[in-house]
């Protein structure tokens, strides 16, 4: 239930921003005479997750290794007043883990690949470089495999849709090139039909490199 808190937080955070946006539009016009301090940028990004999960199966939890999968980018920043923006996203985003089975010492792979749409308010730190970012997130699973010494289709077994709240922080350089972290927090539970006190939740810490047009 916590977890459905943070989610509710980051929509209020992004309904927030847009609402103060609204009530600031028209003196924001006024200030600044029409000179264009204002405009959308775009940009892309690529990068790795450092993936995982969390998950509960008859009442034992389940352990996880980090998985690396790739994560690439493309975003919209719209500004909404001098250090505030709204930045929605368009993601390829592997996630998934990994378990180590004994007493051979081999790796399970559960790879899960989605199109991912995030919705953050982005707060821009002046004369830094520095933006912080928080807000919702869906998921829309597009595969879903098990690998191990072959390869298995478990999609199946997966809701096609889920839910993550994204918080993180980015540094743009002079150039246009840029650094960011963030944390994916699953959200929704992705077992189809689950049993009592039986979930899977996917986790990921994002790192990645981007440039703005």
């Amino acid at each position: 239930m916590k977890k459905f808190y943070v989610l509710g937080f980051s929509c209020l955070f992004v309904l927030t921003s847009l609402y103060s946006y609204s009530q600031d539009e028209a003196l924001s016009k006024d200030t600044t005479k029409g000179k264009g301090s204002r405009h959308v940028s775009f940009g892309i990004r690529a990068g790795a997750n450092f993936a995982s999960v969390v998950a509960r199966k008859d009442n034992t939890p389940k352990g996880a290794d980090i998985f690396i999968r790739p994560m690439g980018a493309v975003y919209a920043s719209i500004p909404l007043r001098k250090h505030l923006a709204i930045q929605a996203e368009v993601l390829y985003n592997g996630l998934g883990w990994k378990e180590k089975t004994y007493p051979e010492n081999k790796f399970i792979k559960y790879g899960f690949t989605c199109i991912s749409v995030p919705l953050l308010a982005k707060y821009s730190i002046e004369n830094t470089g520095l933006s912080l970012y928080l807000g919702p997130q869906a998921d829309f699973l597009l595969s879903a495999k098990v690998k191990s010494d072959s390869t298995v289709d478990i999609k199946d077994n997966y809701k096609s849709t889920g839910f993550t709240a994204v918080g993180g922080l980015e540094f743009l350089f002079t150039n246009g090139f840029n650094i960011s972290v963030r944390y994916q927090l699953g959200i929704s539970n992705l077992v189809k039909n689950p049993n009592p006190d039986e979930y899977l939740k996917l986790h990921a810490f994002t790192a990645g490199i981007g440039y703005n047009f």
